[in-house]
């Protein structure tokens, strides 16, 4: 019964944020932090399809592309992509791989890549990998 809820649940998230160019920017805030909570909850079979979405995954970039200044919306999407990549097997795309590696530099949303982008299949064949590693512990926050 649950599973059937969560299940909806999502479906109408994915629905709403599908449609963002209807919402205002704190309406989308909202419903991308209520949206990057569902991939984190426990894995499930039954989820696999909701997350493995390479449609729904471009959506994420778009709004990424339209949005790159919002600091607390970036690590949004990034945890979102980044755990239906990791949980979910969502194909990894080279936008998402770019994306990716554009904010692992970044103030406050580096950490949190660090947290995916090495597990990366495009990250093997990345130049300068060695050096992203040894500037991991650089980042900030330190708490």
């Amino acid at each position: 019964m649950d599973t059937k809820k969560n299940i909806e649940k999502i479906r109408l998230l994915k629905e709403k944020v599908s449609d963002w160019h209807k919402l205002s920017d704190g309406e989308l805030f909202l419903a991308l932090k209520e949206f990057e909570k569902t991939p984190r909850l426990e894995v499930s079979i039954y989820y696999q399809d909701l997350f493995n979405d390479p449609k729904f995954s471009q959506t994420l970039l778009d709004i990424y592309n339209k949005n790159k200044d919002v600091t607390k919306l970036v690590v949004l999407l990034v945890s979102a992509i980044g755990n239906m990549i990791q949980r979910y097997d969502l194909p990894e795309t080279k936008g998402i791989y770019e994306f990716m590696l554009e904010n692992s530099n970044k103030s406050n949303i580096g950490p949190y890549v660090a947290l995916f982008l090495p597990r990366f299949k495009h990250f093997e064949s990345y130049d300068e990998k060695w050096e992203y590693f040894m500037n991991i512990k650089k980042m900030s926050p330190k708490k």
